[in-house]
């Protein structure tokens, strides 16, 4: 699979600097770019004609990331680690359904735990980790 460039507004590369571009689609959805911080997301989806995976790639907002478990941008102490994204990339599959919940009582729990103990670490200043 060819790699695309990310299509990012113009001075990214000074908020991301520097901007690692190595985000594959392997699935359709929403997903959170761990070598960016979760700074940037990317929607992936399957085009209509070649039915190959295409990238839309965006930036989340100042002072925020982008949170796996809602598939938004939201601030980083109310978001799942940015290192434990990839745990939640199956919510994508909750996508599309009618008449079914999109997260269930377990989804939030388990991110819950994680994001409490994201919290411990940056209590800690010994221990804090970016994103």
């Amino acid at each position: 699979m060819k790699r695309q460039t990310y299509s990012l507004p113009h001075g990214s590369e000074l908020l991301l600097e520097p901007l690692t571009t190595r985000f594959i689609c392997r699935h359709d959805g929403y997903f959170a770019d761990v070598d960016n911080n979760c700074r940037v997301y990317h929607i992936c989806t399957r085009s209509a004609e070649t039915r190959q995976l295409q990238r839309y790639s965006f930036l989340c907002g100042n002072l925020t990331m982008f949170n796996q478990l809602t598939l938004t941008c939201s601030r980083p102490e109310d978001s799942v680690p940015c290192r434990n994204a990839p745990v939640f990339y199956y919510v994508n599959d909750n996508i599309g359904y009618q008449d079914t919940a999109f997260l269930y009582d377990d989804d939030v729990s388990n991110a819950d735990q994680f994001i409490h103990n994201n919290r411990l670490l940056e209590a800690n200043p010994a221990a804090k980790r970016p994103f």
